[in-house]
């Protein structure tokens, strides 16, 4: 039995965050299912990141690490976009620890020389690192135990049971600066309502009650299976947000996405060979080009990297 520390991300207001990390467990446990196994589940503090007020906590507490370097076999970090830098603090007291470490499904937020530097440099202290995308792979190149490959959020709908779709309904997702953006909102609604019969909803990814944006239109969403199962069972949405988009192309929901087109963007949707600026998605094929993508993923993560031992 191979105990493995699972650390996450806190639930925090972003809750495509929870995409990453709840997928990518999931995608963890279907890549090794043939190896017997307990996770431990471990959040991180948030109040560890640097802009948090002009103190900082540690990301984790003493007792956290002693339980890690005591009785852990291995620590696999699911954080999406901290391969850099600035979360050094993050990456050292996990290996600090001595146990095998995995980094699954991250990536930059830059790509800067800086990023491509400390991927080398976690990628030296790791069993394997595993990114989210192609591209800071490419910027490395080749270089041992560096893996390409996908973001958690393609599994985030395997991860729980989700409730049948039972009516039609349209999405609003457009956001700016992490909260709605009322104007840009109201204006897809009133163009949808030229389209469409059905019901037209507004949601954030954001769960904190400051960024509801209050109208009759609009949903409070709190946690990312809730907000996944909203999107996953709509027939169309219009969205800014990276990882409602992820959700919509798994599911084969139809989707326009209004969003910036920058290298972590465009890396998370390279691994499906997908552009979203193009007018000519087809969902029903992306979605099978999704399925087939993953399975390739488990089976090439399944044939490189090997935990049976620990």
């Amino acid at each position: 039995m191979i105990k493995v520390a699972a650390v996450v991300p806190p639930a925090s207001m972003n809750l495509g965050n929870d995409f990453f990390s709840l997928g990518g467990i999931e995608a963890f446990k279907q890549t090794f299912n043939n190896v017997e196994m307990q996770l431990h589940y471990i959040e991180f503090f948030d109040s560890g990141e640097n802009g948090f007020g002009s103190g900082k906590t540690p990301f984790f507490t003493e007792a956290t690490l002693s339980w890690i370097k005591e009785s852990a076999d291995l620590v696999v970090l699911f954080a999406g976009c901290a391969l850099h830098t600035g979360l050094k603090h993050l990456f050292k007291p996990l290996i600090d620890t001595g146990k095998p470490f995995i980094g699954w499904g991250l990536s930059p937020t830059q790509y800067s020389q800086s990023d491509i530097s400390f991927a080398k440099e976690i990628a030296d202290k790791s069993l394997a690192l595993i990114t989210r995308d192609d591209i800071i792979y490419r910027l490395v190149g080749e270089y041992p135990n560096l893996i390409s490959g996908m973001d958690g959020g393609w599994w985030m709908g395997d991860s729980y049971v989700r409730p049948e779709k039972t009516l039609e309904y349209l999405i609003v997702n457009i956001e700016k600066g992490g909260q709605v953006d009322p104007k840009e909102c109201e204006n897809a609604v009133n163009i949808l309502k030229n389209q469409t019969n059905s019901p037209i909803y507004i949601i954030s990814n954001n769960c904190e009650r400051q960024y509801h944006y209050h109208s009759s239109n609009s949903f409070l969403v709190t946690s990312a299976k809730h907000l996944y199962t909203t999107l996953a069972n709509s027939s169309y949405v219009v969205t800014t947000r990276a990882h409602t988009s992820i959700c919509c192309l798994t599911n084969g929901v139809p989707l326009e996405y209004l969003g910036v087109w920058d290298n972590r963007v465009k890396g998370l949707m390279d691994t499906v060979g997908v552009d979203l600026t193009s007018d000519n998605m087809n969902p029903e094929e992306i979605m099978q080009t999704v399925k087939y993508k993953k399975d390739e993923f488990i089976k090439k993560i399944r044939n490189t990297v090997d935990i049976s031992s620990l």
